[in-house]
């Protein structure tokens, strides 16, 4: 079940239905401008609000909206990052047939959906969830946010493989 703040599609559809009005609103109010001027306040208004919810959107599709929406969240000590390590490798181990080798790098290559050589918040989550079969109840979601938040040092909303291995 998404949470509050999680786009669904049908958020993000009723988002661009938002924004295609506005835009109408918008072609509108050029047809018969009151005055030029207060049809260029108008588009200009107009605009910063459009180009505003755009800027929202793409952060948010990147997952940029994590790292600033968790800037007061609590990023894992380097402590917490090695006994996660070890516990995550333990998961993969007991994913993993014998006859192939454990390597975190397929991993990430094989939650990698979109082959751009990084991971969103959403794949790493997958990752641990359902990947390596961790419940909420052994890592719990603030643990999992502490723990992307230690990972991803430049505040980037992603992930690379260099990050994660």
């Amino acid at each position: 079940m998404p949470s509050a703040n999680e786009e669904t599609p049908s958020r993000l559809e009723s988002r661009r239905r938002h924004l295609l009005d506005q835009l109408h609103h918008l072609n509108r109010l050029l047809e018969k401008p009151a005055s030029p001027v207060v049809a260029k306040q108008q588009v200009a208004e107009r605009n910063k609000a459009i180009a505003a919810a755009v800027r929202a959107e793409k952060d948010q599709l990147a997952g940029r909206d994590l790292a600033k929406s968790a800037a007061s969240t609590r990023r894992a000590s380097p402590e917490e990052v090695a006994e996660i390590s070890r516990m995550l490798n333990v998961a993969q181990r007991s994913v993993v047939p014998p006859w192939k080798t454990a390597s975190w790098f397929n991993l990430f290559r094989y939650v990698d959906g979109d082959g751009s050589g990084l991971i969103c918040y959403e794949e790493f989550e997958e990752m641990v969830r359902e990947v390596l079969k961790l419940s909420r109840s052994s890592m719990p979601e603030e643990r999992l946010r502490a723990l992307w938040l230690a990972l991803d040092t430049d505040s980037s909303g992603q992930l690379s493989a260099g990050e994660v291995v």
